[in-house]
């Protein structure tokens, strides 16, 4: 096996890893917020993150962009470029950011009393600050980390992240005690402000010839990345009435409340979720060599062979949330809370429908493809708009605002699917072969057992084992009976490229 190939394996292990170690300090942190500040305090902070995400849009996709290009120029070892795009991308994203904050932070600073109760308004305004830069300094963090991704150096952005993600509870757990729930903001501005840092020493060290003030205008290059970058931007601006949007409709429907357990079951799922995206995601620079050195053959090939990874990943890693969701809600809200539980298992299903679009999406990704990708982002959103705010206006109920918004989020995903087979002339039997089924089946087993155990027992301890014997039985017959899932991962890993 290759270096690179070796790489990509490496990248992925260590995106697996820092899943496992985020969802843990995730699932620390909420608990001792809750603890400490209580639910209505959480959910505060997860809306005030959620209207800053807004001026994300200023980095006009150059954070994806800067993948794809960087990936194309290491195969032509045009080094140097990849060094000029990165620095005028940091240069034209500081000067939009800078201005796109200050509007967002004056939006924020004159309606955020529009979603909150009027005792949270000062508050608010404080955490909208602090979370504004803490933004900032992420977004060109991102950059940095983005040219590495695209030199297949991954597993470099996933340590520096556990890095700083360690140090943002330990300090949030300090400043917490100290200044109440804006101590989560300062120590997010210590972990944006570590991520940054790091960017930049990794850059230094692995890229070579990197120069952190190295600057040359290539026309035609940025020209392509930014036009790349504005799909990007588009998907973005959609993306913007996911999260945000839900949430402030929760807010003013549901309530604080609300939107801290959306918060809490939304992180969870898709952190899990992210075991099988991040997995074929490091695969995004071999399909772009691929896809310049030998055309979209071997593309078309892997295809199959990625989607029966993707199912075997989803279906080991969220599956698993269902038969735990009772005990989740016990350990992280001290009981079992009936509200938490349905919003965690609506979620869990919709994203993993969701899911089966990830090899699809990041094949575009590679090919520099993105007509659909946008659509189905676009399609996402609107649909999320006008779905969770005309539920939550008849109804004021969090639940349907939920529905809602897995129902939009189901819609759009499957376009993509759809789209890709229908233009590439390929057989949906890539999607519903023999694996599919296999896993289907074992799945709802594995569901309706795990419902009927939570339903007839009450100590937890008991429920614990129990759910952990069905679960890891469930897992040895995915492992074992799933033929052909590790060949399939070592022929994607091990195609050459020449």
């Amino acid at each position: 096996m290759s270096k690179y190939n070796k790489q990509i394996i490496n990248n992925s292990i260590l995106s697996i890893i820092q899943i496992v170690v985020v969802s843990i300090c995730s699932f620390f942190l909420y608990k001792y917020i809750i603890v400490t500040l209580g639910l209505e305090k959480l959910g505060l902070w997860s809306l005030i993150l959620s209207v800053t995400s807004l001026a994300s849009l200023g980095n006009f996709g150059f954070t994806g962009s800067l993948i794809k290009f960087s990936a194309e120029l290491s195969t032509l070892n045009e080094y140097k470029k990849i060094n000029a795009i990165l620095n005028t991308s940091i240069i034209g994203v500081s000067g939009i950011l800078i201005i796109l904050l200050s509007l967002v932070f004056i939006l924020g600073y004159n309606f955020i009393g529009y979603f909150v109760d009027e005792k949270w308004v000062i508050i608010s305004k404080e955490l909208l600050f602090y979370a504004l830069i803490s933004l900032f300094l992420n977004i060109i963090a991102g950059l940095y980390f983005s040219i590495l991704e695209g030199l297949n150096m991954a597993y470099l952005k996933s340590l520096s992240f556990i890095t700083a993600t360690i140090i943002y509870v330990v300090f949030s757990v300090i400043f917490i005690d100290i200044y109440d729930v804006i101590g989560l903001a300062y120590a997010q501005l210590i972990q944006a402000s570590i991520f940054l840092i790091s960017g930049i020493l990794l850059s230094i060290i692995y890229i070579s010839n990197f120069r952190v003030f190295y600057f040359k205008w290539h026309k035609n290059l940025m020209k392509e990345v930014f036009n790349y970058g504005m799909s990007f931007q588009v998907i973005g601006i959609s993306q913007m009435l996911y999260d945000p949007i839900t949430k402030a409709i929760l807010s003013r429907y549901g309530g604080l409340d609300f939107v801290a357990i959306f918060e809490m079951a939304s992180k969870l799922v898709i952190q899990v979720r992210g075991i099988a995206s991040k997995v074929i995601q490091n695969v995004v620079p071999k399909i772009v060599k691929l896809s310049i050195i030998t055309g979209d053959v071997k593309i078309f090939e892997a295809y199959k062979k990625i989607h029966n990874i993707n199912m075997f990943l989803i279906f080991v890693s969220l599956a698993l949330i269902i038969p735990f969701s009772n005990i989740i809600s016990i350990i992280l809200l001290g009981n079992s809370n009936h509200i938490f539980i349905i919003v965690l298992i609506i979620l869990t299903l919709g994203w993993m429908i969701n899911s089966l679009n990830i090899p699809s999406y990041i094949i575009n990704l590679g090919r520099g493809d993105l007509k659909w990708n946008v659509i189905a982002h676009l399609t996402i959103g609107v649909l999320n708009l006008i779905f969770c705010y005309t539920t939550g206006l008849i109804f004021k109920n969090g639940f349907y605002i939920i529905f809602s918004w897995v129902f939009a989020l189901i819609i759009g995903s499957l376009t993509i699917i759809i789209e890709y087979h229908k233009r590439n002339q390929l057989s949906y039997t890539f999607i519903f072969n023999k694996v599919f089924f296999k896993l289907i089946i074992s799945f709802s087993i594995f569901a309706i057992s795990s419902y009927i155990i939570n339903t007839q027992i009450n100590n937890f301890l008991l429920l614990f084992i129990c759910q952990s014997i069905i679960s890891l039985a469930y897992c040895s017959f995915v492992v074992f009976k799933i033929k052909g899932i590790n060949n399939e991962i070592n022929r994607i890993y091990k195609t050459r490229l020449n």
